[in-house]
């Protein structure tokens, strides 16, 4: 069998972010559900002033990078300053879902490459990313 045939459905293509993201238009079922989303992560009894979150899957495709993407711009609309940083070194995708170039980011500071941690302003108030780069 060639490898071809044994690669995921969707492995390493690439995935379109047009009308995923959430916006004032977003339909009220899916804007409303990650809003729900964040106020609970509110309410969870966290006391830090920074809480961390990490996204995380078993598998590729299974939605964490939408799932990321979203939950941070429903943080930053509510006027949270809040950071995305892209830690999936194989298929990096945050830049793509919010129009950002793949440069400079947590691979070339870990590497000591450069001395700051670049974090880019994107289309979206008060949000955030550091991209693998």
């Amino acid at each position: 069998m060639k490898f071809s045939k044994l690669k995921a459905k969707g492995y390493g293509e690439a995935k379109n972010y047009d009308d995923k993201l959430l916006t004032p238009q977003s339909p009220f079922v899916i804007s409303e559900s990650y809003r729900s989303l964040r106020t609970n992560l509110m309410y969870t009894g966290c006391t830090e002033k920074c809480p961390v979150y990490v996204i995380t899957g078993s598998a590729a495709n299974v939605g964490k990078s939408l799932t990321c993407a979203n939950l941070a711009i429903s943080y930053a609309q509510i006027g949270k300053k809040t950071l995305i940083i892209d830690l999936d070194m194989r298929m990096p995708s945050q830049h793509k879902a919010l129009n950002l170039e793949n440069k400079e980011g947590v691979s070339a500071y870990l590497a000591g490459v450069t001395d700051e941690p670049n974090f880019m302003k994107t289309d979206f108030e008060n949000l955030f990313v550091m991209v693998v780069g």
